[in-house]
């Protein structure tokens, strides 16, 4: 579907992990577009994210910093199980507080959350 969009043309993509990989990414961007989605762990092949296990170690709500990989971001964050993001448009600031359930305390908690948006330039 991707290969059709015209060249110069300002198309944002957004997809979910069955779609993404860094060749999508790449390919868009060369064609001038925007792409953002949730990516599986087999695809970031040579993206240097926190491992799962570390992230886990953390509070809930810990991340890893957009990492630049091939000059496309990825965004690793802990809910209650970690969510990968790629992308060639996104920043994480601010970052934002969500309402989560916890077990423990069998109330609503804020846990820190990347405010994943496009990048205005």
């Amino acid at each position: 579907m991707a290969s059709k969009l015209e060249e110069g043309k300002d198309y944002k993509t957004f997809a979910d992990n069955f779609f993404s990989s860094l060749k999508l990414v790449k390919a868009l961007k060369a064609k001038g577009h925007c792409y953002v989605g949730t990516v599986g762990e087999n695809r970031l092949q040579g993206c240097s994210v926190k491992p799962e296990k570390k992230l886990r170690k953390g509070e809930r709500g810990a991340m890893d910093n957009l990492v630049e990989c091939d000059s496309n971001g990825v965004v690793r964050w802990h809910d209650n199980r970690k969510v990968d993001v790629m992308s060639s448009v996104v920043r994480i600031d601010p970052v934002i507080q969500v309402k989560r359930f916890e077990k423990k305390s069998k109330d609503k908690i804020n846990v820190p959350c990347p405010r994943l948006q496009l990048d205005p330039d």
